[in-house]
């Protein structure tokens, strides 16, 4: 399940995280990591498979998933400033 109650620096990461999948291809953890610039590249995989193939959500219903990559489509299309 998502958690809607992050911090500003933790969706911030987990925005790099999946920008950075989006970017370098799945498994390409050490160029991820450089993405999202504050963990190893042991850190980002254990979180993604932790939080997204772990999760007893896996896979997302559809609905939260379309939710989902519509507001990554938002936030890459019009921006994010990252520094607020």
């Amino acid at each position: 399940m998502i958690n809607l109650y992050l911090s500003h620096s933790q969706i911030r990461r987990e925005l790099l995280l999946i920008t950075g999948i989006l970017l370098h291809g799945i498994g390409n953890w050490k160029k991820i990591a450089e993405h999202v610039g504050t963990r190893t590249k042991e850190e980002v995989e254990l979180h993604y498979r932790h939080v997204y193939i772990a999760s007893e959500d896996w896979p997302m219903p559809v609905s939260t998933f379309n939710v989902f990559i519509h507001s990554l489509r938002f936030i890459l299309a019009y921006g994010y400033d990252f520094q607020r």
